[in-house]
């Protein structure tokens, strides 16, 4: 298992504490961290694309926050591709409280590709796409896509929904389980 941690190349404070976490799985995982300067739109791309399909991998980007145990849970469970929302505050969604919410890939009448921060409904079991914010994706899907990964060019902000439309395939959802939002 490989953790995948993308981030700005000046951490923020309020992604000190993601920093943190990442640096304490560092004696039971390979860490592989990914550095996404704003003037390369195709950092985060092509730092995946050195780790495809090398082993099962998670995501933990920057500005979330897992617990140990929900990274044990990912690992233990048995479906190639899984994750959790992600518990978002105020201050990111202007309502008055926190919610779960997941980054839903919706296809427009125009036929395009649209993210958008969707809450997601209670007890469900999958979902077309929970976003990259922390998330288990196998090494047989990355193989199973390898040769379209490495033939495409997934430019950020829209990485999300170029790896969701690759894996085409529904994300196993712990919802039990929130990955905190790291919130400024």
């Amino acid at each position: 298992m490989i953790i995948i941690y993308p981030h700005i190349p000046q951490i923020k404070s309020n992604m000190v504490q993601t920093r943190d976490f990442i640096d304490s799985l560092s004696n039971e995982f390979e860490i592989f961290e990914i550095v996404t300067p704003e003037n390369d739109k195709l950092a985060y791309h092509d730092g995946l694309k050195k780790i495809w399909g090398k082993d099962d991998i998670i995501i933990i980007e920057q500005d979330v926050l897992p617990t140990k145990k929900f990274i044990k849970n990912l690992i233990e469970c048995n479906h190639k591709n899984c994750g959790a929302p992600v518990l978002l505050c105020e201050s990111h969604t202007g309502l008055p409280r926190k919610i779960r919410m997941i980054l839903d890939i919706v296809m427009t009448d125009d036929g395009l590709n649209v993210a958008r921060w969707a809450e997601l409904p209670w007890g469900t079991e999958y979902a077309n796409s929970l976003g990259l914010a922390c998330v288990k994706i196998s090494k047989q899907i990355q193989l199973d896509t390898m040769h379209r990964f490495l033939n495409s060019e997934f430019y950020y902000p829209r990485i999300d929904e170029g790896i969701v439309r690759l894996l085409n395939t529904k994300f196993h959802v712990h919802y039990e389980e929130t990955v905190e939002h790291n919130c400024v």
